[in-house]
């Protein structure tokens, strides 16, 4: 692991062959995250190309902090998905594209319920958690958008496996109520 966190930390630094190996040996735990987070009728990106345009996102233009180990990584990892996915929500949503139009193919029933989330409601949300307490935010990220396990998140945070589930228990209700109310 300390191998893993090496490469990723020369790869940050500008070194094109540390990255490639980086990349190689996280890109199947990557690509199934990916493959959970961009599955749903309405998806744009397959999997591949949500892991490939997140990858992008972590390659910083100038010098980057050094990454602490292998969750660290899967967070940021997280947090550039969850950010190609809004962007892309974002776009469908964008008047010049329909606005929120939504196509409906003939053999679908009316008044079915959609396959997927939705991703600006959810990125709204996640923000006005972040701005009550970022901790929460991050173990939302890190869980959902990362699918690290409570003690991986623990870990990361430097917390008990036990404050971070109570931390995604009292976070998935601030969000719930987000959601279910977005005026409040």
């Amino acid at each position: 692991m300390d191998d893993l966190t090496d490469l990723i930390n020369r790869a940050r630094g500008g070194d094109a062959a540390a990255g490639e190996h980086a990349y190689a040996a996280l890109y199947a735990s990557l690509h199934q995250i990916a493959r959970r987070l961009a599955g749903g009728r309405d998806a744009t990106l397959s999997a591949t190309a949500l892991l490939h345009e997140a990858y992008l996102k972590l390659l910083p233009d100038g010098p980057a902090a050094p990454l602490a180990d292998r969750q660290h990584f899967l967070s940021l990892a997280a947090r550039a998905m969850r950010q190609v996915l809004v962007d892309g929500a974002r776009e469908r949503g964008a008047q010049k594209r329909g606005g929120g139009w939504t196509p409906v193919e003939i053999t679908e029933s009316l008044g079915a319920a959609p396959d997927s989330l939705d991703l600006l409601a959810i990125d709204q949300a996640l923000d006005r958690l972040e701005a009550r307490d970022a901790t929460l935010a991050r173990i939302v990220e890190a869980y959902f958008f990362a699918g690290l396990s409570f003690a991986q998140i623990g870990e990361l945070l430097g917390s008990s496996e036990r404050s971070v589930r109570r931390g995604w228990e009292l976070a998935r209700a601030f969000l719930l109520q987000c959601l279910e109310s977005p005026a409040a």
